[in-house]
């Protein structure tokens, strides 16, 4: 059984220090400790047992649910509960140094996702693509308008003179622009 565990190595110019772990104590507490042992107890943790199970689950008619069990078993000294909690609130703030230990990475990441449509994909972009409501691409359609570039080379006043579109429409066609970061003339 190796009982010896390396923990870290730190050397300096004129310093050299080695921390490990042997055993455990009450494994070694009859062995005499050489010169510069000391005796550690090396379970700090109130948890003694962790498990964790995902289920398949049925919501109504839908079956593509998953349920997650957690079985946490302590020492008594917290609750499991108590014990979810801290270690929640541990992993969430260790993900929250994960930006700050790269940030120049997590920056280009951020400007590649900006992507900018370029007049290319805006001319390709059919208005049926947009998710408006049918009586509204049938009214673009009527009038000659079947892109997305169509929409965007007419002013609001235009739109609101097409037949079959209204306030509600050309309301309708601005709130489907802004999810896109677009605006009418």
């Amino acid at each position: 059984k190796n009982t010896f565990f390396f923990v870290c190595l730190l050397i300096l110019r004129s310093f050299f220090f080695l921390l490990s772990i042997v055993g455990i104590v009450e494994e070694r507490e009859k062995e005499k400790l050489e010169a510069g042992e000391i005796n550690l107890d090396a379970i700090f943790t109130p948890i003694k047992k962790v498990a964790f199970h995902v289920e398949n689950m049925r919501v109504g008619e839908k079956t593509n649910f998953n349920r997650l069990r957690i079985e946490i078993e302590t020492d008594g000294t917290i609750t499991p509960a108590q014990a979810l909690s801290q270690a929640s609130e541990i992993l969430v703030k260790h993900f929250f140094l994960i930006p700050k230990a790269f940030p120049e990475a997590v920056k280009k990441e951020a400007k590649k996702k900006e992507v900018k449509p370029s007049s290319k994909s805006l001319a390709e972009t059919k208005i049926e693509d947009l998710k408006l409501s049918a009586k509204i691409i049938r009214a673009l359609q009527k009038n000659n308008t079947r892109t997305l570039a169509g929409i965007l080379r007419k002013k609001e006043e235009d739109l609101s003179k097409m037949k079959g579109l209204g306030e509600k429409g050309v309301k309708e066609i601005k709130k489907a622009l802004k999810k896109l970061n677009l605006a009418l003339r």
